[in-house]
């Protein structure tokens, strides 16, 4: 991990460091100011909600926020901090110093709002890595744009929650890109449209945990499985044994105790502030999966 000094000095030694830092990174070597909440994983077994698919990279990769109460937080929240960034000073606002890890106020995509975001890194073009902690998508976005997080916009844990879809594969080695623009259109992703969901399992990793779900999507009045959908459309395949020929899950325990240790668990490193391809970077594995017929 990386971080970019940006720190305010006397004078001299300010020109200085500030010519010779803004292009350049150093070892990460303080912690994050701010404690991340953890996230929502109010999931049951069988348990049907309401959600939005809020980003997505493939069907096995995606993000969705939970209607209801947090959502609607969400929404008040979104009103505070535009108001608040929107009409403060700039200046006294300003985040002086980045640190990987750190939560700061970003303006989102190109919609222009207020919203919070995790410092991933600084890019050799200058520009910080910001992964958005309630909608799940990233961005880069120069550091002159971002804004000191103020300590009460953080009392809501983040709404994005990292997900993968229960059952599916993809076809081939990897999802095509007429699989992706598929999965897009049935889950409305980003359109702001409720799904149903249902939790199956949950998946592991040395470092954190996220739901692996079925979503199911009204098409023409009929109740669809999204799942089921793309293995019809011939753009994934049904995936419920490994490679020895067991069972996915056959030794792993009781879903149930496993719910309890990822909801009492410590959030350090959670799953609204990780992404799946961090995990699987750092412990190499990303496939400790209970099969739904355990449940």
């Amino acid at each position: 991990m990386e971080k970019l000094k940006i720190s305010n000095t006397d004078n001299k030694e300010e020109e200085e460091e500030e010519e010779e830092e803004s292009i350049s990174t150093d070892s990460l070597s303080e912690v994050s100011k701010f404690e991340i909440p953890s996230p929502d994983l109010s999931f049951q077994p069988d348990e049907h909600l309401e959600v939005y698919v809020s980003a997505s990279e493939n069907p096995n990769h995606f993000w969705i926020q939970i209607l209801g109460v947090r959502s609607l937080q969400l929404d008040k929240l979104a009103e505070e901090m535009n108001r608040y960034y929107n009409s403060g000073n700039p200046t006294e606002q300003k985040v002086e110093t980045i640190v990987v890890g750190d939560i700061v106020a970003a303006p989102y995509q190109d919609h222009g709002t207020w919203n919070r975001a995790r410092v991933l890194g600084v890019l050799s073009s200058g520009l910080v890595d910001l992964y958005f902690v309630d909608f799940g998508d990233n961005g880069e976005l120069p550091r002159d744009s971002l804004r000191h997080m103020r300590s009460d916009f953080l009392s809501l844990p983040f709404q994005a929650i990292e997900c993968n879809l229960a059952g599916v594969r993809p076809k081939g080695e990897i999802w095509t890109e007429a699989a992706l623009d598929e999965f897009d259109q049935l889950t409305y992703c980003a359109s702001w449209k409720p799904l149903q969901a249902k939790l199956c399992s949950y998946s592991h990793s040395e470092l954190s945990s996220w739901p692996s779900v079925k979503l199911y999507v009204n098409i023409d009045g009929k109740t669809v499985d999204i799942g089921e959908e793309l293995i019809r459309r011939d753009h994934a395949v049904s995936f419920q044994e490994l490679a020895n020929g067991k069972r996915e899950g056959d030794n792993l325990g009781c879903l149930q105790r496993m719910l309890d240790d990822v909801i009492g668990a410590s959030s350090e490193l959670s799953l609204s502030c990780i992404s799946l391809s961090e995990v699987g970077s750092i412990s190499g594995s990303v496939d400790d999966v209970i099969d739904d017929e355990l449940l």
